[in-house]
């Protein structure tokens, strides 16, 4: 995992931590929390959490488009 700003948790993807790279992130750290979202549902339900309780113009629709395509569940739930 990227460490981003202040956090430093090794224990994976925290939600300030999602909420952090996707809203100061590089895109190398989107394409890094995307490509492990794509990998683990529980981590692409807090992804798409943050992403829809903290909309970012441009990138919150881009997360939800990724996460539906890899998880077709998901778009309705939540």
């Amino acid at each position: 995992m990227i460490r981003h700003r202040h956090l430093t948790s090794d224990v994976g993807w925290t939600k300030a931590a999602i909420d952090s790279a996707l809203e100061r992130g590089s895109l190398a750290e989107w394409r890094e929390l995307l490509r492990e979202a794509r990998r683990d549902e529980m981590l692409a339900v807090s992804v798409l959490e943050v992403a829809r309780n903290h909309p970012l113009p441009g990138v919150s629709p881009i997360v939800e488009h990724v996460l539906r395509k890899a998880w077709p569940s998901l778009a309705v739930s939540q």
